[in-house]
């Protein structure tokens, strides 16, 4: 039988991933109707514009979280829409850089638009120092669940 610790454990871990869930539902129907991409495409076009040197694609993997086979499906899918390109490395022909193309680059400042305003069309309705509690709150936790993104 579960204790109170473990019902409020569960309840946390429960409001997480309906959270996560629907926001990722929800901004994916955004980025769909308006630019035919799915959300884990932007996401990959935003971390490889976001780099300081063009990445490999298992570096854009491990940003994002994903797969490298799943990486890659997404950018040959970007590649082919002409919003990624994939370069030689100067040091090891071996390696492929990706660099986000022109379109790609306006593509990701408008999708972020629409990120950054749906967003606040949720967490605009918290006052801001609830978000600075619930930030400090998951930065903790985070913390705690992944130790290695804290090096």
């Amino acid at each position: 039988m579960p204790n109170d610790d473990d019902k409020r454990n569960a309840q946390v871990m429960h409001l997480m991933r309906s959270i996560t869930h629907e926001m990722h539902n929800q901004l994916n129907a955004v980025v769909s109707e308006e630019f035919g991409l799915t959300l884990p495409q932007v996401i990959v076009l935003r971390v490889i514009n976001s780099q300081p040197e063009p990445p490999i694609s298992t570096e854009v993997a491990e940003l994002v979280h994903l797969a490298p086979s799943t990486v890659s499906g997404i950018i040959k899918r970007l590649q082919r829409d002409g919003l990624v390109q994939r370069r030689e490395d100067d040091r090891d022909l071996r390696v492929h850089r990706l660099a986000v193309t022109d379109i790609g680059k306006e593509l990701v400042e408008k999708a972020d638009a629409n990120y950054y305003k749906h967003i606040q069309s949720k967490l605009g309705q918290l006052a801001p120092e609830e978000i600075d509690a619930l930030t400090v709150l998951l930065e903790k936790l985070n913390a705690v669940v992944c130790p290695c993104s804290h090096k």
